[in-house]
């Protein structure tokens, strides 16, 4: 009964996984073809892929036999893993099948809208890059408030159809029995909504005092630029139109990139963690139709990984392609042996978790990288409370919801003329709604990844201390729930604490 019972479960789980490895592919390629070169006849091609994949999930036949082989107990731990997982694939794609269609269409849409916008200024187009770049050097304020105007209009294009997805996405969560789609996309990635909650409460109690007295001398340093109070510094003085980064270096010095890139190849083929491969397949400058955003896609959960970036020669654009690094190398180091369902991270905010310490190889740990990532950090803690509000209470009005969560957290007041769909310009909400708290996670995991590692292993960029981090974290894939790769690991369970010893004052 034993064999019989594995053998079934094993000949559907495989069945399972070749079928849907081809579709992921095809599905893959084709959103990489659409944030790389933006024509309208692959956002139709993705979205008839995207239908394929999802009714490919939705088989009355998979889950009728998924249903039968969980409640046997004669499975292996493997087997059982992998119907949970496809359990929660298959959640993400049923249910109203009107509402599911409505919701793929609009994010199409948008996420194409999105992804080629251009700012319009002065009768030119300027990419989000060209735009962070001016609001580093220009020094007129009028010019600065007009340039963050002009970049914040994407809201006003992407309001409409952003409010109709928030309705889309509640009216389907609430269907399958939660309080708004936040609520499920946390359950659905194996996470407690209340750990995330009670978390970010508790990072403010530690943090607040830390993170105030930084944005004062920050202000102080701002308002002294322009010629002006502190009091009277609005978004448009700070070099991100979200306040989602900070440099406290009045200068950035130029840098080689391409030099940059063979240093930082011996560097990883001394660690014995090639990267030629991620190198040579990535797109790394800016060009015509291709998204504004830094991404990493695993097309085939193997290794035909891509990177794209839009690099500027300094220290920011070696950040951003160590950070895209950090995800391309966690995706291609899943034991290969895995089967299809399971050759993807444990959790997200563990990928994002490698990629903010890969960030950390090119930065000095000092007091002034520290202060910016307590600004960015609060800039995220503000995006996901935004997002959970926003969600909960359709009611609440969204600009107000917006600035009321801005001016508390990140401390940025809002402009006289405020009444404006600004939120809406935040592209996530759109394309990756309900995953920004991988990102905060991401930064206490970095920090405690750096942590253990150099405890352990004195230099936590040492050959020993990555392939820890690569056996302990990477391989072993979604083989396990997150809390339990943690649990069978050096790092035992996520603890804020390293972070909040590293940033605190």
């Amino acid at each position: 009964m034993f064999l019989r019972s594995t053998d079934q479960a094993d000949s559907f789980l495989s069945h399972v996984n070749d079928t849907l490895h081809a579709r992921h592919r095809a599905m893959m390629d084709s959103l990489w073809k659409v944030l790389t070169a933006g024509n309208m006849e692959d956002v139709h091609r993705l979205e008839a892929l995207e239908h394929e994949y999802e009714h490919t999930l939705q088989s009355p036949f998979w889950q009728q036999s998924m249903e039968e082989h969980s409640h046997k107990h004669a499975l292996t731990a493997s087997a059982r893993r992998q119907l949970h997982v496809l359990q929660l694939d298959m959640d993400a794609v049923t249910g109203d099948t009107e509402l599911r269609r409505r919701t793929a269409a609009l994010w199409n849409d948008l996420n194409f809208r999105i992804s080629t916008y251009r700012t319009e200024l002065d009768g030119g187009h300027l990419t989000k890059s060209e735009v962070k770049l001016l609001l580093q050097t220009v020094q007129n304020q009028e010019k600065r408030e007009k340039l963050w105007r002009a970049f914040m209009k994407l809201g006003q294009e992407v309001e409409a159809g952003l409010l109709e997805l928030r309705a889309l996405r509640n009216s389907w969560a609430r269907q399958k029995g939660y309080a708004n789609f936040i609520e499920w996309k946390y359950v659905n990635e194996e996470m407690d909504p209340s750990f995330i909650q009670n978390l970010m409460k508790s990072l403010r109690t530690a943090l607040d005092s830390s993170h105030n007295q930084i944005k004062s001398q920050w202000d102080d340093l701002r308002a002294a630029k322009f010629g002006i109070l502190p009091s009277d510094l609005r978004s448009w003085h700070y070099e991100d139109p979200f306040l989602q980064s900070a440099s406290f270096s009045p200068f950035t010095e130029r840098m080689e990139l391409s030099d940059e890139i063979v240093r930082l190849r011996k560097w990883f083929e001394a660690r014995q963690i090639p990267i030629d491969t991620l190198l040579d397949n990535a797109q790394l400058h800016p060009r015509s139709g291709k998204s504004e955003a830094s991404f990493c896609l695993s097309i085939d959960r193997d290794q035909d990984v891509r990177i794209a970036c839009n690099l500027t020669a300094d220290i920011h654009g070696l950040t951003v392609l160590l950070h895209e690094l950090g995800h391309g190398l966690y995706a291609t180091s899943c034991d290969p042996q895995l089967p299809f369902l399971l050759r993807r991270p444990a959790h997200t905010f563990l990928s994002e978790g490698t990629a903010m310490l890969f960030e950390r190889i090119c930065r000095v740990d000092n007091r002034e990288w520290k202060n910016e990532r307590l600004i960015k950090l609060y800039g995220t803690l503000a995006a996901i409370t935004f997002e959970e509000k926003w969600y909960a209470n359709e009611d609440i009005p969204s600009n107000e919801l917006w600035w009321d969560t801005i001016e508390d957290i990140q401390g940025v007041k809002r402009p006289d003329d405020w009444n404006h769909p600004y939120w809406a310009a935040f592209p996530y909400y759109t394309t990756l709604p309900g995953t920004y708290y991988s990102y905060l996670l991401g930064e206490i995991a970095a920090s405690q990844f750096q942590q253990s590692l150099a405890a352990h292993y004195t230099d936590w960029t040492s050959v020993e201390a990555l392939h820890e981090l690569k056996d302990a974290i990477w391989k072993p894939g979604a083989s396990m729930a997150w809390s339990q790769l943690l649990a069978n690991s050096m790092f035992r369970s996520l603890d804020p604490q390293p972070m909040i010893d590293q940033f605190q004052i």
